[in-house]
């Protein structure tokens, strides 16, 4: 399991654990009432919107999925038709705030990609990055990396 970030685990122990652990389907309503007002904490202590709501979210279900589902907690998914813990239920974004969120990012990436240049002669580029990785100056090392990587 890929690490938690440090904040999303000692929410996770100190307010959400405590609950959905012990969660039943006939107290839903009121993990929903935690949930909500943990996603607000999130939005107005750790200012976190939009994507930036995607990966403490997701560890926070991974974090769900390690708890036992019994016949008391568990609720069937319509679209794995699986048993699940209720928390997966109701710790989580609307469908339509998930389609949002992804449909900003596609905006997003369809900018990008509408602006972008392509280039003439790769393989000289290429060619030149490994002449600059193998220098003995450091600063040719580092434009080097930079056009291999692809980064700034």
């Amino acid at each position: 399991m890929a690490a938690i970030l440090g904040w999303v685990q000692r929410r996770w122990n100190e307010v959400l654990e405590p609950v959905v652990s012990t969660a039943t389907v006939e107290q839903e309503a009121e993990l929903c009432a935690v949930w909500e007002r943990e996603l607000e904490w999130w939005k107005t202590q750790r200012r976190l919107a939009g994507d930036s709501l995607r990966k403490p979210i997701t560890q926070v279900r991974m974090l769900i999925k390690g708890l036992p589902v019994t016949e008391q907690n568990s609720w069937e998914n319509p679209r794995t038709g699986e048993g699940e813990h209720l928390g997966l239920k109701v710790c989580n974004l609307s469908e339509g705030e998930w389609v949002a969120m992804n449909a900003r990012n596609q905006g997003v990436t369809q900018e990008r990609l509408s602006q972008q240049v392509l280039l003439k002669d790769p393989d000289a580029l290429v060619q030149r990055a490994l002449s600059l990785l193998f220098s003995q100056e450091w600063a040719d090392l580092v434009v080097g990396i930079a056009v291999c990587t692809g980064r700034r």
